[in-house]
């Protein structure tokens, strides 16, 4: 894996706001900001709790936006999976929902798919997609394809990357392949949901099978912010 510096200068942090849902407990603050608030009264003890979140973002996509946009604008236009310069190249792409949401269901399997569709269909024979899916809380580590807690793993958040260690990788070469990882990921493993924020992580990445040097590299994060603190 390539260090992190190496890819500040391409990144780009992009969120989807997803449904038709009430959206109330969001306010954008700046184009590029965007900001999560909740409050719950507790009843028995008359105390509010609240929890908050902040994304400092490169491009915000509201509810009103199609995921056919989202793929058009940072996908296909600008070539994204089909650029192998020496310049590596990320994305980001933070789908901020509800605690029932799963990356597994519509429509944010179709738009990975159609991602990862783009990557394998024009592949050069020295490249390979790697695939690695997780569920991260602030304790708990899931790794959806081999359906197993992550006893040991770390998440590592720096200015332009998330990195799950240890995770399965699995190369990709084919859609086939792909729809089976999927279902074995949504039977597998989920972290309660009760009480903790936790994200769904999809990696995609493209490497070289001789080197293993990082070309693009695409992370497909669901967030579900509804911890709630005092």
């Amino acid at each position: 894996m390539q260090t992190s510096h190496q890819f500040q200068s391409s990144t780009r942090f992009i969120a989807k706001l997803f449904g038709e849902r009430n959206h109330d407990y969001l306010s954008i603050d700046s184009d590029t900001t965007l900001s999560i608030s909740k409050t719950q009264i507790d009843k028995f003890e008359k105390k509010a709790q609240i929890s908050q979140w902040k994304f400092e973002l490169d491009q915000i996509y509201s509810e009103d936006n199609t995921f056919d946009q989202l793929y058009e604008n940072e996908i296909d236009c600008n070539d994204f999976l089909n650029q192998f310069s020496a310049q590596s190249t990320y994305r980001n792409i933070i789908f901020v929902c509800e605690n029932s949401d799963t990356i597994t269901s519509e429509p944010f399997l179709s738009f990975i798919r159609n991602c990862i569709s783009e990557c394998v269909s024009s592949l050069s024979s020295s490249l390979i997609p790697l695939l690695s899916f997780v569920e991260v809380s602030k304790t708990h580590q899931i790794d959806k394809i081999a359906n197993k807690s992550i006893s040991s793993s770390k998440v590592l958040c720096y200015e332009d990357d998330i990195v799950i260690s240890d995770a399965s990788q699995v190369p990709i070469s084919t859609l086939t392949q792909l729809d089976d990882l999927m279902k074995i990921a949504a039977k597998s493993l989920r972290i309660e949901q009760s009480s903790v924020s936790s994200s769904e992580i999809i990696t995609l990445r493209l490497c070289d099978k001789e080197t293993n040097y990082c070309y693009s590299k695409i992370n497909f994060v669901l967030y579900r912010a509804y911890e709630l603190s005092v």
